[in-house]
């Protein structure tokens, strides 16, 4: 898709928002959405405690799954790092 033009532009009307929101003590958290991720059997990265198995797939078909997640990260902008 590449970058949009106003890429920066963008960022810095955020940043403009959030401070105008947190000085007048408003709460501010910015939500990012990752890639959609299949839902099923299949192997991941990871360990899980459990006393037998999980068998998984070994190819991740869309055919072999049972629909798709979007995960999803909160930050809460109140805290300046």
């Amino acid at each position: 898709m590449g970058q949009h033009a106003d890429r920066n532009a963008q960022f810095e009307n955020i940043d403009r928002l959030k401070k105008e929101y947190l000085a007048a003590g408003k709460p501010v958290l910015s939500i990012d959405t990752k890639k959609k991720e299949l839902l099923g059997e299949f192997y991941r990265d990871g360990v899980t405690d459990a006393v037998e198995p999980t068998i998984v797939n070994d190819h991740d078909f869309p055919s072999c799954g049972n629909g798709k997640l979007i995960p999803h990260g909160i930050y809460d902008g109140s805290f300046e790092f």
